[in-house]
């Protein structure tokens, strides 16, 4: 089913700036980020799309990724 598959950076890797949930130690983080160069080199690492870039996550730590706009809508209300 396309838009629920998390996909492994491994096997690729999003494109640079659009937001993501990521898997990092085993757990979805609850901040969406961005994947972005760091310090100018061609390195990279996942940043906060809005808040704190303290909770920069290096890019090694990451095992899967998925777009936020691919998420699934949650389910209807019973009624509606």
């Amino acid at each position: 089913m396309q838009g629920t598959n998390w996909v492994k950076v491994s096997e690729r890797l999003p494109e640079t700036g659009e937001p993501v949930l990521l898997v990092y130690a085993g757990v979805i983080q609850h901040l969406t980020y961005f994947l972005s160069s760091y310090d100018y080199a061609e390195s990279y690492r996942w940043f906060p799309y809005a808040g704190n870039m303290e909770f920069a996550i290096p890019f090694k730590c990451v095992s899967h990724w998925i777009y936020v706009k691919d998420l699934p809508l949650p389910p209807m209300p019973e009624g509606e």
